[in-house]
């Protein structure tokens, strides 16, 4: 359950999301945090499964493939983390007391304007106090450094490079045709003279 004294941290969310900025961040537009602890140095520990709602409602014209990108560690135990967006299940991974950078591709069909990213465990929290490590009585289950959505920008170079070689071909192609007009212009003026010169002087 999410404790009621860490459900809501808002920031803009009245403003879309803009892809590659920090969820975390108080400043970032289109975010509705829910589960999450205060800002800290590092970023934010969340209390139990915790949501993001995201306002995005640019997504679903978004060209690219779109990736959730995030780094995360837990405190004391392994647990199996399941991440659903709009009730899909896409991703699920082991978090660790080590750091772990994550990148997903997000299934075109699970988009929406307003979406709701969930990171889920079925092992309940513990606190530090509880495990007998400091004093800090809250309970914490992933301390997140960043999250964010961003495009496939190798597939934006990809296809600039596509797009280059086939403006390339295409040149290459008006020029063989320009050619090509000027050599038949030549050929038909040639032989218009040839038979303004026979009829003449033959």
């Amino acid at each position: 359950m999410l404790k009621s004294s860490v459900k809501n941290f808002v920031g803009r969310a009245n403003a879309p999301y803009t892809p590659g900025t920090n969820m975390l961040q108080p400043s970032t537009s289109g975010i509705l945090l829910e589960g999450f602890y205060p800002l800290e140095d590092f970023g934010r520990w969340t209390c139990d499964n915790c949501k993001i709602h995201l306002f995005a409602p640019d997504f679903e014209q978004m060209f690219f493939n779109k990736y959730l990108s995030f780094s995360c560690h837990t405190f004391n135990s392994e647990r199996i983390v399941q991440i659903r967006i709009n009730g899909w299940e896409i991703f699920s991974f082991k978090a660790e007391s080590k750091n772990h950078e994550i990148r997903i591709k997000i299934p075109n069909e699970v988009i929406k304007h307003d979406n709701v990213i969930e990171f889920i465990s079925n092992e309940p929290s513990i606190s530090p106090k509880d495990a007998g490590i400091s004093d800090d009585a809250r309970p914490l289950f992933l301390a997140f450094d960043y999250i964010k959505i961003d495009e496939d920008i190798s597939a934006l170079q990809q296809a600039l490079v596509e797009s280059q070689n086939e403006l390339r071909t295409q040149r290459e192609k008006l020029a063989e045709l320009h050619g090509l007009i000027l050599n038949t212009r030549h050929r038909t003026l040639y032989g218009a003279c040839a038979w303004l010169w026979h009829k003449v002087f033959k």
